[in-house]
Order: structure tokens, then sequence, then C-alpha cells
């Protein structure tokens, strides 16, 4: 067991326990621990300090007269004497500053203090926070290195001037003056956040100095920044599903619910009940996510489950459920279904109302069946690509067939016409390819045939289900190998065109009859664009008599304004067989035919004020007798072309095939009469 020994002693030194005092009792207690196995301590207050330690000593502050306790503990070796005499050594010094010769040595207490200035000073200038010490006059009489480095100061240039010289915001002055401590204060510096703690330096009831440690916080101020930025944003993450319809759940993979929002708990209770058996604790246990799951709340409410799993580094960290009730989930799909079916007719819509392109805004219309054709058109203009246009007479697809040739790459280059309909079909090969001089009586020298013409551009053949199955298979080759031979020569000539063809014939149920070649149908029909018929466009009537007013006024050299509302609904009410250019042809006789600014009703043609009536057939010849039956086949085809304005609608009426009334009419020679140009 140790044996301690412990006294008390009055301090008399006249310097009490500065550094020197100090250090002259370490010295003392070092030998004695050295020499005698004593080991001494200091008590001062309710503080315990080893006697070896001279900076143990200096902070405990001792002045004169106060009273301190010295203990000696022995060693093994040491007897209770021993320990007394050097106890009553330590405490004879203290009382009277006396020693002996053997403590009494400067040179070792000066070591001693040495070596304890030499710790302070490394402890202070690697301190991590940094600090500035001044005098009671403001100068700097300690500054370390992290001061200096946060202060982009050079290493001791700051010592010895005044410390608001060289620290901005400095308050060290106004510390000296008050004697009042400052703590936690923010200061700039650099452009780096110091917080700053100021204390002033007492001895003897006097301010002799002040010191100021601080530290970079400008990392603390970004991570606190960003946690305030998180927690901001997770409150507004919070409040936001909390006014969402859905129920929003989180579970860990313990089952432990760590947030449901007030949808969820008002489904599943609040706080909400965990189901081992459902869609989370499925989705927890298996680590797969599901979609779709129907679930039962604790009320027997169905509702719509969807979990999604929560991984961090492959590993299942949490689940969420997102749930809606069943009847919510169908009101949501009718809904989204009526949505889409209006965006789908707002983007048709959309696409209507955009500006064509200049070749096609001329074509007068803004209903949606000339729309829809003018935009399909429009679109394959600039392609090479073949196109088929489709449509009764008189809808105009010649203008289409331009506007596509203007459209294109090739408008510069010829568009090159040919009414298939218009020639006979003995001729039809040659104004198609051409012909070398004698190829036929009559060929008194080489022509070039519309290919040929059109070369580098385009070439527009309209009513092309007129051609005969021969000369199908002849264009057939040209299409597909772009080459082409004139009629009575064996040169093979290659040419570039692009072809535009026309009809108004019923092409699909030609092929089925096998008056079509198949091939060419699918040949020519790459793109097929739908004119179509001025009776489902009648919106588009008062637009079109305005155009027409406006045009054939001037050419007719009339001033009318307009026609009455009278008789634009007589036109709109009329089914229009011959389509826009019947349209046309009535305006115009209108025009001639009026005698005010307005047209009216009885400026109209008769067909359009009277109901029509059957067909009654007058005999051709004057004499009344019975004509040859080419002459009422003539009347009849005619009064049919007449009548219904085009060979496929004439056709119909009269129950032959498209092929037959055309082939008919060039007999009889009514093509250019009858029709004109489609």
């Amino acid at each position: 067991m140790k044996t301690l020994l412990e006294t008390s002693v009055l301090v008399g030194h006249p310097s009490a326990l500065h550094a020197r005092v100090a250090a002259t009792v370490v010295k003392m207690a070092a030998e004695a621990a050295d020499d005698l196995g004593v080991k001494l301590t200091i008590r001062y207050k309710d503080r315990v300090v080893p006697a070896e330690n001279v900076l143990a000593l200096v902070a405990l502050g001792i002045r004169r007269g106060d009273t301190v306790g010295i203990r000696c503990e022995l060693g093994p070796s040491a007897t209770p004497e021993v320990g007394e005499q050097v106890v009553e050594r330590i405490r004879g010094f203290l009382s009277r500053g006396e020693t002996d010769g053997r403590v009494n040595s400067s040179d070792a207490v000066d070591e001693i203090i040495h070596r304890a200035t030499v710790t302070l000073d490394r402890v202070v200038d690697n301190l991590a926070n940094g600090l500035v010490v001044v005098n009671d006059r403001n100068e700097i009489i300690l500054i370390n290195r992290a001061a200096e480095q946060y202060l982009g100061l050079e290493p001791g240039h700051a010592l010895g001037r005044r410390a608001d010289e060289v620290i901005p915001n400095s308050r060290l002055a106004h510390i000296l003056k008050t004697g009042r401590p400052e703590t936690a204060q923010r200061q700039m510096a650099g452009g780096i956040t110091l917080v700053t703690n100021r204390t002033p330096i007492w001895v003897e009831d006097r301010v002799i100095g002040a010191a100021a440690v601080f530290q970079d916080i400008t990392e603390l101020e970004r991570l606190a920044g960003e946690l305030r930025e998180v927690k901001a944003v997770r409150s507004e993450m919070r409040a936001m599903l909390d006014a969402v319809s859905e129920g929003v759940c989180a579970v860990l993979p313990n089952g432990t619910v760590y947030y449901a929002n007030a949808a969820f708990r008002r489904l599943f209770g609040d706080p909400p009940r965990w189901n081992p058996d459902g869609p989370l604790a499925h989705a927890l246990l298996t680590g797969e996510s599901s979609t779709g799951k129907v679930a039962v709340t604790p009320s027997g409410a169905r509702i719509i489950e969807d979990v999604r799993v929560v991984r961090v580094d492959s590993e299942v960290t949490a689940a969420v459920a997102i749930c809606r009730s069943e009847d919510v989930v169908r009101d949501l799909a009718g809904r989204l279904e009526r949505e889409e079916a209006r965006a789908a007719y707002l983007e048709q819509e959309l696409v209507r109302s955009r500006p064509l392109t200049p070749p096609f805004a001329r074509l007068v219309g803004r209903s949606s069946a000339l729309r829809d054709a003018l935009s399909v058109a429009a679109k394959a203009a600039p392609t090479m690509s073949t196109m088929l246009i489709r449509g009764e007479s008189g809808t105009g697809k010649e203008l289409v067939a331009e506007a596509i040739h203007e459209a294109s790459p090739r408008a510069g280059k010829p568009l090159v016409r040919l009414n298939c309909a218009a020639i006979p079909a003995t001729l039809v090969e040659s104004e198609l390819f051409g012909h070398e001089k004698g190829a036929f009586t009559g060929a008194v020298k080489r022509r070039l045939g519309k290919f040929e013409l059109a070369n580098g551009g385009s070439i527009f053949l309209d009513e092309i289900g007129t051609l005969d199955l021969p000369l199908q298979a002849k264009l057939l080759r040209v299409l597909q190998n772009k080459v082409l031979e004139r009629v009575g020569g064996e040169e093979s000539i290659r040419v570039d065109v692009r072809v535009i063809a026309a009809t108004n014939s019923d092409l699909e149920a030609m092929v089925a009859q096998g008056e079509f070649r198949e091939d060419l149908y699918y040949r020519l029909n790459v793109i097929g664009v739908f004119l179509p018929p001025l009776r489902d466009r009648r919106t588009d009537i008062p637009l079109l008599v305005e155009h027409f007013v406006g045009h054939l006024s001037q050419q007719l050299g009339r001033e009318v304004a307009g026609f009455t509302p009278e008789a634009l609904r007589l036109l709109m009410s009329y089914d229009w067989p011959g389509n826009v250019r019947q349209l046309m042809n009535a305006v115009e006789r209108a025009i001639t035919l009026s005698e005010g600014p307005f047209v009216d009703v009885g400026d109209l043609p008769p067909y359009l004020r009277q109901p029509a009536t059957s067909c009654t057939l007058i005999n051709p010849l004057p004499t009344g007798e019975v004509a040859p039956m080419d002459v009422y086949e003539r009347e009849i085809v005619r009064l049919a072309l007449a009548r219904h304005g085009s060979f496929n609608a004439a056709a119909k009426a009269l129950g032959m095939t498209h092929r037959t009334i055309a082939l008919k009419a060039r007999r009889f020679g009514l093509v250019n009469s009858a029709l004109g140009e489609s």
C-alpha cells in the first residue's frame, strides 16, 4: 500500500508562483523523484497538478498569500523521513523563498523555463484554430501560424503592430477598454468566414492584454446551408405529398413505417397498420417492385397499389407504396381516354391549320377534307416518289399536280402534261414516248415524246385509267427502269422524270376486272392523294365563289360585288357533279348575265333553280325518222357526260365501266367538248 504525506503552506515568496519560482519547484520535485523515489503534487483550491509540470503550475495562478497543499507519495524505497524532508524543503521555499545549494542553480531553472516556453510555443503554433494575443497597447505579441494563414499575413509580419492595422474588423481594442469578453462572433477575412472568441487577460485586477481565438467556419456554413436546404426540401416534399390525393407510404426493411402522407393515413389509419401479407411486405421480402396490385383497406375499400423498392449500393433500404382508390383509377382511365381522343383531334386540327407552302396556298378551301389531302401532297412534294391523285372530274387534280411540281426540287424544270383520254389510243404511245421518222404513216420526221420533253422535271398523266393494257406494260417499264424506246426506234433512251398521275376511275375495280395492270397500279400508287368532291366540302363554296368573283369580274370587265345570301344558299344546296369546274362555269355565267352589283338567284343557271327531271331523249334527226344506233348512243353519252361531268360518274349512271365510256367518248369526239381538262 502506498504511503501519502500531505501538508499545507501559506505562499510567502515575493514573486508568488511565477515562471522562475515554478521552475525551481519543478527542479526540486524532479530531483526528489529521481534521487529519493518520491512523487510530488501541488493542490490549489479544487485543482491538483504534478509538481514536475511547469506549465501546469504557472496555470494555477497562485498569488502571494494563497494557501496551497503539498502531497508526497512515497515510492518502494523511500521512507517517511525522506518524504517529510522533501515536503519541508518545498514548503520552506514557497513560504520564504529559501533553497539550499542543491537546487539553487539558475542554469537548471532557465533550462526548465526554456523547455516549457518552447513546448508552449510549439503547441500554440500547431493549433488548428487561430490565436492572436495583444498587450495593453493593442500591439500583437503572439500570433500563431493558423491565424496568419486565415488572415493572409506573411509569417512574423504582424508582430509588434497594432491589431486594428492588420486584422479586418478587429475588436481587441474594445476588449482592452471594456474588459468584457465576446464569444461566437462572426468575422469575414480574406473571403472566408471566421467565428471568433475574444477574451481580456487579467493580472491582479488589471487588464494587461487580450486574446482572440478564431476558427474557419466557411465549410461548416456551407454544410449548414445545404442542411437547411435539405430540411426545406424535405418540408416542402412532405407538404406536397400531404396535398396529393394518392396515398404515399415509405417502410423500412424491418416493417417500420417512417412516412405516411395524409391520404394514406385516411385509408389505413393513423398510425397506419402494417400488413405482413400486403404488397409492401412482399416487395421488401423479394426485393421486387410491383404495379397495379389490388389491396383492401381496414374499412374494406379496394385500392390499387404500386410499390417501388429503394436500393442503396444494391441493398434494399426501403419500399414506397402509392395507393389510389379503385373508383378513382377507373374515373382517371376514362378521363385519360377522353383527353387522348381530344388531343388526337386537336393534333389533326393543328396539322390542318398550319399554313401550306406557297404552291399549295393558292388552292382555295379550308375544309378538313381538302386540307387533309393537300397536307399529304405538301409532305410528299419534296420527295421523288411517284404520286397518284384521285378525285372526280373538276376537283382540281391538275392544279394539285402543278403545286406538287412547284414545291419539289424540280420546280425549275419542265412540267409536261398529257390527258390520256383526250388522245386516240393509236397515238397515245407516240405522244408518250415519241417516234422515229417513218415509224408510221405521217411520221415525216423524228418527234420527241412527253417523257423526253419532261426529262429532269415532272410529267402529269391525267386520266391514266384510259390507257389500254399493252401501253400500260410499256409505261410500267419506263417507270421501273427509267428507259424508253421511241415508236419505230431501237435505241434505249434513259430519262429522269417524276410521274404524277391522276384519275377519276375506280382503279381497284378495273384491276379486279382485268382492265388495269395490278403491277402498274401499285407502281403508280406509291403516295395517293384523294381530292374530295365539292359536295363533301360545301363550306368551301362561299370561299370559292368569292375567289371566282374577284378573278372573273376583272377578266369579264364587270363590276360585281358578290352574291346575295339567297344565291349562296342555292349554290351550297346543289350537289355539283362537275365539282369546282362546274361551279366556276356557273359563277362566270351568273356574272355575265347579272345587271346589278350583286348576283341574285335569277342570274344562276336554270338547273340550279329547278329540281332535276328525268331525261327525255329527243330524236336527233330533224325529219323525225329513226336514226342509226351510233347516233342515239352518241347522244346518250353526250347527255350523261354533260349531266354528271366525269367518265366515272357517267359510267355509273349508264351501267358501264369507266373504260367503256371513255372509249365511246373518244370515238364520238366528245372528250374535249364535254370534259375539258381535269
